[in-house]
C-alpha cells in the first residue's frame, strides 16, 4: 500500500512536469520491483486516457501513436498480431512499458548536465528522423542547399522559387538543366516547369530542364519519386531511368521506386496510363491500381493489382513494410535515418505489416521491433541487428 501511494504521487509530479532526478530513480525502482503497483499505475492511466487528461502529453501522444500501429511477424513457427484500434487497457500497459525507458531518458539528461560517461552515452543513442532536405544543382555551376525551412523549389517564369516566396536564382539562359537530389535523412518537392509536380523520398534524384519542348518532356530519374504529371496537348511525358528503361505518361499519377542496390525497379499507378520499356526494348501498359516491375536480369515485365495506400505511404510521411523482405526494409530504414546496417548474424526471416510514422525517432522503432523478437541496438550511426 506504501508503494502504491508514493507511486500515486509520483505519478502526479510527473504529469505536472515537477518531477526531480531522485523521484525518477524512485519511480523506476517502484516500477521494476513492484508489480501491483505498476497494475495501479496502468488503471490510473487508463482513466487519464478515458478522460483525456494526459492527451496532450508529448510522450503520451506518441506511445499512443506506437500502440496503435499494426505489426505482424511472421515466422514459420508463430504468427504475433498488434490490432490497429487496441483496447484503452492495452494503450495504457503500454505506456508503462515504454514509460520506464523514458524516464531513463530523462533521468539521463539530468545527469548529463553535471557528468556524462561513454557508457552511458551508448545505452540513450538515438536517430534524430529525417525532415525536408534536398541540394539543387544547375548546369551553369550554381549550387543550392536547401533545409528544414522550405519544402518544395518550383520554376516561375524565369525565376527559382521556394514555398514560402523567396526567389533564389534567376535563369537568364535559355534552357538550363536542373538536378534536385535529396540526401540519406531528406526528402523534398519540385514543381517543374509544366507544372508536373514530383516528391522526391530519401537518396534520390530528378533531372529536369528549365523549359520543356513542345513535343515531349523529358526528365530523368533514380531512387523513389511520386509524380503527379500536367496533362499538356500532344507532349508526351518521358521518365528515363537507368539501363536505359523508360515511362512514358500523357498525365497521370504514379509512383516510381528504383534505387540501384535494388535488382528491380517498380511502378505503381494511381491514376492514368503509363507505359513501361524495359532495356530489352519490351514494354508494358499499366492500368490504375497496377504495378509493374522490371528486373535488371530479366527481359519481361511483371504486371500485377497492388496496393496503393502500401506504395505510397511514404508521401504521407509513412513507413509501410508489406511484401518488403527483412532486408529491403531495413534499406528503408537506413536511408531514413542515416544509418549504416550490420546483421551480426543471419538476416531474419520475418516480414512487418502495417504503417509507422516517419516521424519517430529510430529508437521509437527499435522498440516496436523488439517486440516481435528482433534484437537490435543503435551504436555509432550503425544498426546493429543482432
Amino acid at each position: 500500500m506504501k508503494n502504491i501511494d508514493r507511486i500515486r504521487n509520483l505519478y502526479s509530479s510527473y504529469k505536472n512536469r515537477k518531477i526531480s532526478s531522485i523521484e525518477l530513480d524512485e519511480f523506476l525502482s517502484i516500477l521494476n520491483n513492484d508489480k501491483d503497483a505498476e497494475d495501479e499505475l496502468v488503471k490510473w492511466i487508463e482513466q487519464d486516457l478515458l478522460d483525456h487528461n494526459i492527451e496532450n502529453d508529448p510522450i503520451i501522444t506518441n506511445i499512443i501513436e506506437k500502440s496503435e500501429a499494426i505489426i505482424i511477424s511472421e515466422t514459420s513457427k508463430k504468427k504475433i498480431i498488434y490490432k490497429t484500434k487496441p483496447s484503452i487497457y492495452i494503450i495504457a500497459a503500454s505506456i508503462i512499458m515504454i514509460l520506464a525507458a523514458s524516464i531513463l531518458f530523462v533521468k539521463h539528461n539530468y545527469t548529463n548536465q553535471h557528468t556524462s560517461t561513454s557508457n552511458e552515452l551508448a545505452i540513450n543513442e538515438d536517430v534524430q528522423p529525417g525532415g525536408n532536405r534536398a541540394i539543387l544543382k544547375l548546369s551553369d555551376g550554381r549550387l543550392y542547399d536547401f533545409d528544414e525551412e522550405n519544402t518544395e523549389i518550383k520554376i516561375e517564369g524565369n525565376n527559382l522559387i521556394l514555398d514560402n516566396k523567396e526567389k533564389i536564382s534567376e535563369i537568364t539562359e535559355s534552357v538550363v538543366e536542373l538536378e534536385l537530389s535529396t540526401p540519406r535523412k531528406g526528402n523534398y518537392k519540385a514543381i517543374l516547369p509544366d507544372g508536373t509536380k514530383a516528391w522526391l523520398n530519401a537518396e534520390s534524384k530528378i533531372t529536369y530542364p528549365s523549359k520543356f519542348g513542345h513535343n515531349e518532356r523529358v526528365i530523368k530519374v533514380s531512387g523513389e519519386v511520386y509524380l503527379e504529371v500536367a496533362k499538356v496537348n500532344n507532349s508526351k511525358f518521358i521518365v528515363e531511368l537507368d539501363n536505359n528503361r523508360k515511362i512514358e505518361v500523357l498525365g497521370t499519377q504514379f509512383n516510381i521506386n528504383a534505387y540501384k542496390e535494388q535488382s528491380y525497379l517498380k511502378t505503381s499507378l494511381i491514376e492514368g496510363k503509363v507505359k513501361l520499356i524495359n532495356q530489352f526494348n519490351k514494354s508494358a501498359i499499366l492500368s490504375p491500381g497496377q504495378k509493374g516491375v522490371i528486373y535488371k536480369s530479366a527481359n519481361n515485365i511483371l504486371v500485377s493489382q497492388t496496393n496503393l495506400e502500401n506504395d505510397i505511404a511514404w508521401i504521407n510521411s509513412k513507413f509501410n513494410f508489406e511484401d518488403l523482405t527483412f532486408e529491403e526494409s531495413m534499406l528503408q530504414i537506413a536511408r531514413w535515418y542515416d544509418v549504416e546496417i550490420i546483421y551480426k548474424t543471419e538476416i531474419p526471416k520475418i516480414e512487418f505489416y502495417g504503417e509507422l510514422s516517419k516521424h519517430n525517432t529510430l529508437n521509437d522503432l527499435i522498440n516496436i521491433f523488439k517486440q516481435s523478437g528482433v534484437n537490435m541496438n543503435i551504436k555509432n550511426q550503425k544498426l546493429i541487428i543482432e
